[in-house]
Formats: C-alpha cells, structure tokens, sequence
C-alpha cells in the first residue's frame, strides 16, 4: 500500500514522512518527496549544517 504522506529527505539521508502512522520510508511508496531545504520555514538540519561549517 502507498502512503500518502510527503517522504522528507535530510541532509544526513535521515528520512521522515508527514504522515504519522507511515512505517515504510521507502520512496517507490511516496508520491511526494522532497528535500528538507523545500520545507516551508525551512528545517532545523540546515542550520546544524551551516554551524558545522
């Protein structure tokens, strides 16, 4: 079964899904992925990032 959540790739290839109860992270079985950076408001990886720097 797909899920339809949006999968969200990480800059550490960490993955997360918007929908709460997604137990597969697989990207063949999301209609949407995105990277992190496209997150409205940005995502809290990217300045990790940037300090580390």
């Amino acid at each position: 079964m797909d899920c339809t959540g949006t999968l969200i790739t990480h800059l550490s290839k960490h993955v997360e899904c918007t929908d709460p109860d997604c137990v597969d992270f697989d990207t063949d079985r999301h209609g949407f992925v995105i990277d992190c950076y496209d997150v409205a408001g940005g995502c809290s990886c990217l300045g990790a990032q940037a300090i580390a720097v």
